[in-house]
């Protein structure tokens, strides 16, 4: 569904994609967020304007960190304070109670942004019912599992 309010995806290590993408960046670094929780970065709630711009890692946490790492230094960070039981079943991080699956950030993120509360609640609902098929297709399974 983000497509369709315009965002666009790169895969990381992908010359053409890395390219693009640090062409991108360097346009508007000032109105660019990258939500991450780095050391120094912001809570997004307390961002001064709501950027032009936002950068979602995705991926496992150490991915997420090379990539984080790979970006410019300039680009401010953000993090959202948000719980698995604000959405549902999200995926289940062992030892992290904290940490929420990427879905659940941006949704996070929208809230915190001040985005129309109906908007983040249809975002929120949708990653709910998504979160509530997907387990009960893949736990009978034996595939789904607590990382």
């Amino acid at each position: 569904w983000l497509t369709l309010v315009g965002a666009e995806f790169y895969c990381a290590g992908l010359r053409e994609h890395d390219q693009r993408l640090q062409r991108l960046l360097r346009e508007d670094v000032d109105g660019t967020v990258v939500l991450f929780p780095a050391p120094g970065a912001a809570p997004a709630a307390d961002l001064a304007l709501s950027p032009r711009r936002i950068v979602v890692l995705d991926g496992g946490w150490a991915q997420c960190k090379k990539m984080n790492e790979w970006l410019d230094p300039a680009l401010p960070r953000c993090f959202v304070n948000a719980t698995r039981a604000e959405f549902g079943g999200t995926r289940r991080y062992r030892g992290a109670e904290g940490r929420v699956q990427t879905a659940a950030a941006f949704v996070a993120l929208m809230r915190d942004l001040g985005e129309d509360s109906a908007v983040v609640s249809s975002l929120s609902q949708s990653l709910v019912t998504f979160m509530d098929s997907f387990e009960a297709q893949m736990a009978p399974s034996g595939r789904l599992k607590v990382l």
